[in-house]
């Protein structure tokens, strides 16, 4: 079987070595599932498709798109070209999909979806009520197919919306990739330079207003007797928040890191007591699964991916707003083994694979019986 999956999305993703591809790891399942596996991703800065081979086996292609915003067009012939059996579609709210899902019908290749979001978190209400147009056009399709959504709070705005055979296929962790670090979180915080004696939080994150990173630096200003806080991440808020740590005189307590490669980057998790996250609209949270993954314990504001993810008290911590993160740093129990066992159980990419080709080999198997 020849599988592709497809990234519609057309906007800064990542760099490589600074991020786990989510195909890449879910693509690996399926190669050990016996699957060739390509991964398409659209770009408006290439004129011709470049080729990439992972040592796993996947064939990873960048091929030429026009853009609107974040949404992609590309030629679907390559489809063809590649003789596809199955198509992976990341179709969420892109305008593209449909197109993409009627040119895999007419020429008989099997198309599934895989749906992360389907409304814009935009305050623009023209954005918005666009947004929602197209969503409502992309549900029509996802009702005559198979759709996958990544978090419970997705699957049940499809169900609502009618698409009833739904199934949950959440995002999984690549645990092959990640590093076995044998230092005790003492020696990763001598060798990191982060202070022994303080409770150490971790935020990785983009630095955009969606990300919430601002209120970091009001809960570390309030803590910063007894914790520190270390910083990963960049983007357009980046002026803004160096000069607000500056304004606060938080130099000493807010360690700010750019980028960190992410191999490197599971040894800050490990010297790290509770990681934050500050998004309130959380589509789902890799960061999340990898620092629980290191036993790190998260206190994360309600939303879709963590409120999956997490099992409030039990294997991290989901909280309203700002003063309740504050006061769970101050006084609840970190809960190492409970994160890990919750990741290791539940969000691997293997389980994810297995999820998606038993429905599929479902469907052929009913399709088979079926006499009308």
């Amino acid at each position: 079987m020849r599988l592709a999956m497809i990234r519609l999305y057309c906007g800064d993703s990542g760099q490589k070595g600074f991020y786990n591809m989510q195909e890449l790891g879910l693509a690996k399942a399926f190669i050990k599932m016996g699957i060739n596996v390509y991964i398409i991703m659209l770009s408006n800065k290439v004129k011709t498709t470049v080729e990439e081979k992972d040592s796993s086996g996947a064939i990873l292609l960048t091929v030429p798109a026009r853009n609107i915003i974040n949404h992609g067009f590309f030629n679907c012939s390559i489809l063809t070209e590649l003789k596809i059996d199955v198509v992976h579609l990341q179709s969420d709210n892109q305008i593209y999909a449909p197109h993409v899902m009627r040119f895999c019908y007419k020429q008989g290749i099997e198309c599934y979806n895989y749906v992360g979001t389907l409304y814009s978190d935009s305050n623009k209400i023209l954005k918005a009520s666009l947004m929602r147009m197209f969503t409502k056009r992309n549900i029509k399709y996802f009702k005559e197919g198979i759709v996958f959504a990544k978090t419970p709070t997705v699957h049940k705005q499809l169900n609502k919306a009618g698409a009833i055979n739904a199934q949950i296929a959440p995002v999984g962790l690549d645990t092959e990739v990640i590093p076995t670090i044998q230092q005790s979180k003492f020696e990763l915080r001598k060798k990191l330079g982060i202070p022994q004696n303080k409770k150490v939080l971790i935020f990785v994150g983009r630095l955009e207003r969606y990300k919430n990173p601002i209120s970091a630096l009001k809960l570390i200003q309030d803590l910063k007797q007894d914790c520190h806080l270390i910083f990963v991440g960049k983007g357009t808020l980046q002026k803004e928040f160096l000069q607000k740590v500056s304004e606060l005189k938080l130099q000493s307590t807010v360690k700010y890191i750019e980028s960190v490669p992410n191999k490197e980057i599971h040894s800050y998790y490990k010297a790290s007591d509770f990681f934050i996250n500050l998004n309130d609209k959380e589509i789902f949270g890799m960061s999340i699964l990898e620092a629980m993954y290191q036993g790190c314990t998260v206190v994360a504001f309600k939303a879709p991916g963590p409120n999956y993810i997490i099992e409030d008290g039990v294997s991290g911590y989901l909280v309203n707003n700002i003063k309740e993160m504050e006061e769970k740093v101050k006084t609840a129990n970190f809960l190492e083994e409970e994160s890990k066992k919750r990741i290791q159980s539940n969000f691997r990419w293997e389980l994810t694979a297995k999820t998606i080709i038993s429905t599929l080999n479902f469907k052929k198997e009913k399709e088979k019986k079926c006499t009308f």
